[in-house]
């Protein structure tokens, strides 16, 4: 018996997880004041 479970796809596929700093473009290092951004722009 298939279920809507067996269907869900993981939350990745709608909304990749972003890696680049929003401020610079620059690769993010983590989410400092609630904006993901790198070690410069933090």
């Amino acid at each position: 018996l298939e279920t809507a479970r067996d269907h869900v796809l993981p939350i990745d596929y709608y909304f990749p997880p972003q890696k680049t700093c929003l401020i610079c473009g620059d690769e993010a290092s983590g989410c400092h004041y609630g904006a993901l951004t790198c070690g410069s722009c933090k």
